[in-house]
């Protein structure tokens, strides 16, 4: 048989698998072309070009699907629903200073030579090198073998350090809340730590508690997550700061940044997400001690295993590592003697966590009183304050894009997860040379003398509070042309005003109006007596909402527009919405509902009456749990500006003031400072054309339909006809 023969019968072969194949496959559209059954070249060719855009058009949406399987593994999205977020308030752990004159006090009182000294502080209180006067010290008189008993006999114990402790101004014991915690500087006690069984979570409902305390003595102080320990390679966000002296005033305002991770990360392998939860292990922590993870607890685990490889011990002062004994004296002069790269953890990379909390300080103190100090002081001691500035409005959520059914569910999980989820995605805007940003509104309230305040606050206007007639600056309750917004145009103007008697202020967004329940970033400078300094600058964080959010439902989006009202607010007086506006309404209306008025400061609900003086001991005495507002679920404002304090100063004159400063009274600044460069978009994904999508990808998986049944439809009705 000759060549040419071959190859016909070979194209014949072909040809008769691909009409068998045509004839017999579950794909339609191969029989619309390749049948064998005599048809119009019209039509053949028209399926072919319509399976050729179907095939671009799949395999655009198909690479998307890839690159997304193939490029990482997890993505960040910021959310700002944060009514309901449980926030940790942060830990502080407090170590012991090395004190001189304590240690030689000590070897006086227990009859050991004052030569120890130096010694004895490099072994109490660790520093970066491990024990200098160890490699050259004569045994008895400069050193010992045996120092760990130097060491319990040296370091104080809690209640040596610790006298007063406040919590959200409530007295307590300090070392029932305050434990003792291993850390690479000895034995500290730690407030609020999850490594000693403590978590004070905040929200809310709770408010903002602090945390203050009184100690005697010189102490070292770290804030930190509850999840984390005190290591050397620690950083210290108090800066100078985190060093207190004695008879030190120490205060500290923070900010909390959380970041939280969906349930289907955990679904991804330790490798793919870059992270560990606290019930994961390092792959090189064969000896793991502890028993949760975070990133400070490998870095420790990770520098003592480096001193074990080196020296075969660990410092007096690490963590038990597996059965690895600790460093006697021979052992603290190869840690002193070994190289820094030696000593180096670059091998071992520790993952961060993936869920974890970053505390930063936007105001932080620590005047000392270090002559004529007096006797009050001198027994009181240092005193430290720590408190939040403001509860959380942004935190980040770490999501699964590529999970562990592959490339198939990368394609089918999108329809499934827009109608099993939130139908509202956030992104964040950094285009800011153009954004216009409110500025914060001003609430003056004096309760003695209203007269006084309409006089000398004339540019104010009067709003109604429950607090009664105050006076605002730049609210939109009292119409919109009142409202200032600044930009990169028009700079960063501040608003200065002076006040002649003792007052009570609140910043917040112009769309606000203050209640009792609402919360003062101020904290105690809230409060403005008579000749006082105040000043605060101030840090705008703005959320925006996209026009398509407009389309969704209000139990959808999970906010309202201004334009909008709640759902069980019938008697609504407002002329806009807002949360705090919808949190008065429901104050309101309690009150109504218990005893058939409203308080006189309220505003006024529909025909419900001011409460006369019966009404006003109906609700003193009513139960806190009768006017409770749980029921009324008050939705948060889809466009929101929230302003958190980054620098806030209150100095009072009471003594010796000037006649020029009792003419002024007290003096008050308030400015931004600097403009927005970051602000949120509130977007929505799920949109109408979606339905239609996703009714497409399930009939197309489960009965085989496609795009093109529906058009092998309108050929055989409409052109088959003609052709």
């Amino acid at each position: 048989m000759s060549h040419k023969e071959n190859r016909s019968n070979s194209l014949l072969g072909l040809k008769d698998k691909i009409q068998y194949l045509s004839d017999k496959c579950s794909l339609q559209w191969l029989g619309y072309v390749f049948t064998p059954v005599p048809t119009p070249l019209f039509k053949r060719l028209f399926w072919l070009a319509t399976i050729t855009a179907c095939c671009a058009c799949s395999a655009v949406v198909l690479r998307g699907a890839l690159a997304l399987y193939t490029t990482d593994a997890v993505s960040y999205s910021v959310e700002t629903d944060y009514l309901e977020w449980d926030t940790p308030f942060p830990a502080l752990t407090m170590c012991e200073e090395a004190n001189p004159t304590w240690i030689k006090k000590y070897l006086a009182q227990n009859s050991l030579p004052a030569t120890l000294a130096t010694f004895s502080q490099e072994v109490s209180f660790r520093s970066v090198k491990f024990c200098r006067s160890c490699v050259s010290c004569e045994m008895g008189k400069t050193c010992v073998q045996n120092f760990l008993e130097l060491v319990n006999g040296i370091r104080r114990k809690c209640d040596e350090l610790l006298t007063d402790c406040w919590w959200d101004g409530k007295p307590f014991p300090c070392c029932e809340r305050f434990h003792p915690i291993a850390t690479e500087f000895g034995t500290c006690f730690v407030f609020n730590s999850r490594w000693t069984g403590d978590e004070a979570i905040i929200n809310r409902h709770t408010g903002l508690p602090s945390l203050e305390f009184s100690a005697t003595q010189s102490i070292n102080i770290w804030i930190h997550s509850p999840d984390d320990m005190i290591t050397i390679a620690s950083e210290n966000i108090l800066g100078f700061c985190g060093t207190l002296h004695r008879i030190t005033d120490f205060e500290v305002t923070l900010k909390a940044e959380q970041t939280i991770s969906d349930v289907s990360v955990q679904l991804l392998s330790p490798s793919n997400r870059d992270c560990l939860f606290a019930h994961e292990r390092p792959e090189f922590a064969n000896l793991w001690p502890f028993a949760r993870y975070s990133y400070s607890a490998c870095i420790m685990y990770s520098r003592a295993f480096v001193q074990a490889e080196v020296c075969n011990c660990t410092h007096h002062f690490m963590p038990q590592i597996g059965n690895i004994p600790k460093c006697d004296f021979d052992g603290l002069v190869c840690l002193h003697k070994a190289k820094k790269e030696d000593l180096s953890t670059e091998q071992y990379q520790c993952p961060m966590a993936c869920e974890e909390v970053i505390y930063t300080d936007i105001h932080v103190a620590c005047p000392r009183q270090s002559s004529n100090v007096p006797e009050e002081l001198l027994h009181r001691g240092t005193r430290g304050r720590m408190s939040l500035a403001s509860h959380p409005s942004l935190r980040v959520r770490r999501q699964a894009i590529r999970e562990l059914l592959g490339l198939v569910a990368v394609v089918l999980r999108g329809a499934l997860a827009l109608y099993t989820t939130e139908a509202v995605s956030y992104s964040v805007e950094t285009d800011y040379l153009e954004w216009d940003t409110p500025f914060p509104a001003l609430t003056v309230c004096e309760e003695a003398n209203p007269t006084w305040i309409k006089k000398y606050l004339a540019q104010f206007h009067p709003i109604t509070t429950e607090f009664g007639t105050c006076f605002v600056f730049n609210s939109r309750w009292t119409g919109d042309e009142a409202i200032i917004n600044i930009n990169r145009h028009t700079g960063l103007p501040s608003l200065v005003f002076s006040a002649t008697q003792s007052i009570n202020i609140w910043i917040h967004s112009p769309d606000d109006m203050i209640t009792i329940a609402s919360e003062n970033i101020l904290g105690f400078c809230g409060t403005l007596h008579r000749i006082t300094d105040f000043e605060v600058t101030l840090k705008a964080e703005q959320t925006i909402s996209d026009v398509s959010v407009q389309l969704l439902s209000p139990s959808n989006r999970d906010c309202l527009f201004a334009h909008e009202r709640p759902e069980f607010a019938d008697l609504w007086p407002f002329a806009r919405y807002s949360y705090s506006a919808c949190i008065m309404y429901s104050r309101a209306f309690v009150q109504a509902e218990v005893c058939n008025c409203t308080h006189h400061f309220m505003p006024q609900i529909g025909n419900i009456p001011k409460c006369d003086f019966d009404g006003l001991v109906c609700l003193h005495k009513a139960k806190k749990e009768d006017l409770s507002t749980e029921q009324y679920q008050c939705p948060m404002a889809c466009e929101e500006v929230i302003y958190t304090d980054i620098h806030v100063a209150c100095p009072r004159q009471s003594s010796n003031v000037p006649e020029e400063l009792l003419r002024r009274g007290t003096r008050g600044r308030m400015s931004l400072a600097s403009h927005p460069s970051l602000r949120v978009r509130r977007q929505a994904i799920r949109e109408l054309l979606g339905l239609v999508v996703d009714v497409g990808g399930v009939i197309g998986v489960f009965f085989g339909a496609s795009l093109l049944s529906f058009l092998e439809v309108i050929y055989i009705l409409f052109i088959r006809r003609y052709t």
